[in-house]
């Protein structure tokens, strides 16, 4: 027995040697490659079964409903069919709207000077409504002046009927308005008439820069400027205006408060470029 040499600490171990792998036969190689392919079916069919009991997905391939239209059809005009001209409007801008419905047939002309949220002038707005087979005009003078304020977008409270005032159209049921914007209050009178012979409504209100009371008398002489432009062969609606233009009366400084005065030859103060000459004196108590 041959001695064995003692280790030293400063040679190294001999490594020791590498397992050996056995040999993979070609059948076996086989059936390895099938079970993988198997597994990989089967992550596969998971995936696809996931996608379908999924929820859909906020972006849809379908098509989406569409917005329903509106019943009118808006048609912005430089000039309407009716036309409103005085001197206390003057200088303030203002737009004619034409509305046609879709289906009945019925007209809506709208005229309107200033601006709601505009306090420096005053804010008015005309709307002759002649309906069609889609509906008819409102015989409550209160619901009328809601509707066409809520059709207008303005922020509005009516209290009425305040009264009546005297048009050359005949007695109209005055409603009294109060407009609130962002910026402060504004008192507003209304008027609202149905008149069967001609076959259409009539709205109308006038809004002051502030929180004055409109006077009865300025809602009066604006109406009485209202007049026909184009009639579209409506036999109807040229007589309704031939008679209402006899009616017409003028304004004067002695009633502007309360309504028209009568017919007479005196120039009408509101043509007047001259501030007319107030009579009588004001005296302390």
């Amino acid at each position: 027995m041959q001695p064995q040499e003692p280790l030293s600490v400063f040679r190294k171990p001999e490594p020791a040697p590498a397992p050996r792998i056995p040999a993979i036969s070609p059948r076996k190689r086989l059936t390895l490659s099938r079970a993988l392919a198997a597994v990989s079916a089967a992550v596969l069919l998971a995936v696809v079964a996931a996608d379908l009991v999924s929820p859909t997905p906020a972006k849809s391939s379908v098509p989406q409903e569409p917005q329903p239209r509106s019943a009118w059809l808006e048609i912005p005009r430089a000039s309407g069919a009716f036309d409103l001209s005085s001197p206390l409007l003057s200088g303030i801008e203002q737009s004619h709207m034409t509305r046609r419905h879709r289906t009945g047939n019925g007209r809506k002309d709208i005229i309107t000077f200033g601006a709601p949220a505009d306090a420096a002038v005053p804010f008015v707005r005309v709307s002759i409504y002649r309906p069609g087979s889609e509906g008819a005009v409102s015989i409550d003078p209160v619901e009328a002046v809601a509707a066409e304020a809520l059709d207008a977008r303005i922020d509005a409270e009516m209290k009425g009927p305040a009264g009546e005032v005297l048009t050359k159209f005949g007695g109209l049921t005055t409603v009294d308005m109060q407009l609130t914007t962002a910026n402060r209050s504004r008192n507003c009178l209304a008027a609202s008439g149905k008149f069967d012979a001609a076959g259409l409504g009539l709205v109308i209100w006038y809004c002051n820069p502030g929180e004055e009371i409109v006077a009865v008398g300025q809602l009066a002489c604006l109406l009485d400027r209202l007049s026909l432009v184009t009639s579209g062969r409506d036999e109807k609606l040229i007589d309704f205006f031939a008679k209402a233009e006899l009616n017409r009366s003028f304004c004067d400084a002695r009633n502007t408060l309360y309504g028209n005065a009568p017919r007479h030859n005196a120039p009408d103060w509101l043509d007047s470029k001259a501030i007319p000459v107030l009579r009588g004196k004001i005296s302390a108590r």
